[in-house]
């Protein structure tokens, strides 16, 4: 093992808030209009104090499966989307400082699908001396990316969490009509 990585069980939860103060989670499936926001967290629900949760990667799929052929990036890289960002104003407000990992977006659904289903691939970093997990924070953006591989574990040391099925209603964002598609 090479410092700052280590080997456990730490478990990890994705949760949806109702507003921008991420103090109250959704505990039933909500049904949301054009005139919210997903206020996402992702957690490290217990680990070492010197843990941190990084979320890698986030979209939304029109079914539960993770891999279902109708999805939609939000968060690529530790970073909003650029077609995202534009489309959904995808935001992320924190990455690789904490316990929790939070972001944000417009609410949208896709063409003929009633629901939606959120997916993160998270993984947890350890600051050591010579390792800081919060670089993620700082690689977005117009500020310049920097090679972080150097700390960050394997990929097989991921975790996918997910939340839905989010019931989108009204006159909501449509992904998937072809000017929105690549």
């Amino acid at each position: 093992l090479k410092p700052g990585e280590g080997t456990g069980e730490f478990p990890v939860a994705m949760m949806l808030y109702k507003d921008n103060t991420y103090d109250e989670v959704y505990n039933e499936a909500p049904k949301l209009n054009v005139t919210d926001r997903l206020y996402i967290q992702t957690t490290l629900l217990s680990g070492p104090s010197t843990a941190v949760i990084q979320t890698r990667e986030c979209w939304a799929t029109a079914s539960a499966a993770i891999d279902d052929a109708i999805s939609y990036t939000l968060i690529r890289d530790f970073c909003e989307d650029p077609a995202a960002i534009e489309q959904a104003e995808v935001d992320i407000l924190t990455n690789g400082v904490d316990v929790n990992s939070r972001w944000e977006a417009n609410v949208f659904k896709f063409v003929n699908k009633p629901v939606v289903h959120l997916h993160c691939k998270v993984r947890i970093c350890f600051d050591t001396d010579d390792s800081q997990c919060s670089d993620v924070q700082n690689m977005c953006g117009n500020r310049k990316r920097r090679a972080v591989d150097g700390y960050l574990p394997a990929e097989d040391k991921e975790a996918v969490v997910s939340i839905g099925p989010l019931t989108m209603e009204g006159n909501v964002l449509v992904i998937g009509d072809e000017q929105l598609l690549e």
